[in-house]
């Protein structure tokens, strides 16, 4: 819905159960771009819009490319998942 919302500059969510929500602030800013200027009566800047947009950047990257490197091992004929993943049952 905040998507629709082009003209939208500030946002109190101050008394909304959202606040309750883990980095709500963060998502918010994400998914307003550059159009929200002020959530909660705090400015929202151009350095942590920046960092926030970098941020969903690399975790995009990060989980294409371990797509990419899941379908490269079934396509070699077995696949590895898990990390550390018993092997060997030890007997006693």
């Amino acid at each position: 819905m905040l998507q629709t919302m082009t003209s939208l500059q500030q946002l109190d969510l101050s008394e909304n159960p959202v606040n309750s929500i883990p980095k709500y602030r963060d998502q918010i800013i994400i998914l307003t771009t550059n159009r929200l200027q002020e959530i909660d009566n705090k400015k929202v800047t151009q350095q942590e819009r920046s960092y926030l947009m970098q941020l969903v950047q690399r975790k995009t990257r990060h989980v294409m490319g371990q797509d990419k490197k899941q379908e490269e091992t079934k396509k070699g004929g077995f696949e590895i998942s898990g990390k550390n993943k018993q092997i060997h049952q030890q007997t006693e």
